[in-house]
Formats: C-alpha cells, structure tokens, sequence
C-alpha cells in the first residue's frame, strides 16, 4: 500500500509548505521505499547544496537518514525530525526534515566540520549564517504537531479511500447479482413457454 494510491499529494504538500513558512524547519515526504513523494519545502543551503553536495557529508547524511528517529542532531550540528506515517498499523512513509540550529552556532566547530567535509569554511559559514536558529523545545513541538496532522490526514484519507471501494465492489456485485436474476427470470419464462407448449400437445 503506497501513500500515492488514496491521498491528496497536493493537498500534502500544501500542509507541508505551510508548516515550513511557518516554522522556518525544513520538511519532506517519502514513501516507504524513501522515494520522494513532495517537493522540499524550506530546505536550506548549507545542507544541500554544501553538506549533501560533498562525499563524505552526503554519506554521513544518508546514515543519518536510515538510522535516525525523532528529532535528532544530525552529523553537522543541526536538528532534524524523522517520523512514521502510519495508516492502519502498517508504515507507507515517513516525514522528515529539521535543518534548524537549536541555539547560536559555534563558528569554530562549523569550520572544523567544513574542514572534516571538504568544504570551503568561508562559504560554509555564510550558508550556515541563514540557517534559521530555534529553541530545541520548539523544534520538537512543531515535528510533533506535523507528525500528528500528516498521520491523521493520511488515515482519513485512507477510510475515505477504503470506502468509495467497498461502495464500489457492492455496486459491482448488485450489478451481477440483478444480472443473475434477470437471466433466471429469462429462463424461466422460457422453460414455461416450453412447459405451456407442452401441455397444449397434450
């Protein structure tokens, strides 16, 4: 079962770009095979286009990836959030992203990264100079309220899916079922015509 299949892709991403205009936290939708499924919303500089952009940063990162749950600390030094999307007990996604600073950075210890990445300290810096800065607190509370909300709307749409199919599969079979019965119909009065003929010979 894929997300795909009963939900409002768009409608999925509009709740996901509200929440990242919001909150200024990244986010992004996958599917349970980790294929994309929305467009990154809010996704900044220093981890795309420096961090996931180097080898090493972009190894690390996928680990990071695969392994982390929760809101977290990423190998760079920010915070992140990964978490399920569950509909009817089985997992079809996850929604991911953070790309926040829970407090003023070290500039120091981002040099030192940069360094460890291969990266340019000087644009690294810059690029980590626009990355929004958050209480951890408040980090949590908002990957929490968008975990809530994509949940509730997947299960919802999943109910609605389920739904309009069941309706779907009953009006196939009072079809087949009214189908049925004309023919019996048909052939009785057929048999009777016969059993009429029949009776007149005699």
């Amino acid at each position: 079962m894929y997300l795909k299949d009963f939900m409002d892709m768009e409608k999925l991403q509009k709740i996901q770009d509200m929440f990242s205009d919001a909150t200024g936290l990244a986010a992004i939708a996958v599917n349970q095979d980790g294929e994309y499924i929305t467009e990154g919303s809010n996704f900044t500089d220093f981890c795309m286009k420096y961090t996931r952009n180097s080898k090493e940063g972009n190894r690390r990162c996928v680990k990071c990836d695969n392994e982390c749950k929760g809101v977290y600390y990423c190998h760079a030094g920010l915070m992140d959030f990964a978490s399920d999307i569950i509909v009817n007990g089985e997992k079809v996604g996850s929604i991911i992203g953070g790309q926040v600073l829970p407090n003023e950075p070290d500039v120091e210890k981002f040099e030192s990264i940069a360094s460890e990445l291969g990266i340019n300290p000087k644009d690294y810096i810059e690029a980590l100079s626009k990355v929004p800065v958050r209480t951890e607190n408040s980090i949590k509370a908002a990957a929490q309220l968008l975990c809530d909300t994509v949940n509730e709307m997947a299960n919802l749409a999943y109910i609605e899916w389920k739904n309009a199919n069941e309706i779907k599969v009953i009006e196939n079979e009072m079809e087949s079922l009214t189908k049925s019965v004309k023919s019996i119909s048909d052939k009785t009065k057929e048999l009777e015509t016969i059993a009429s003929r029949q009776n007149m010979l005699t």
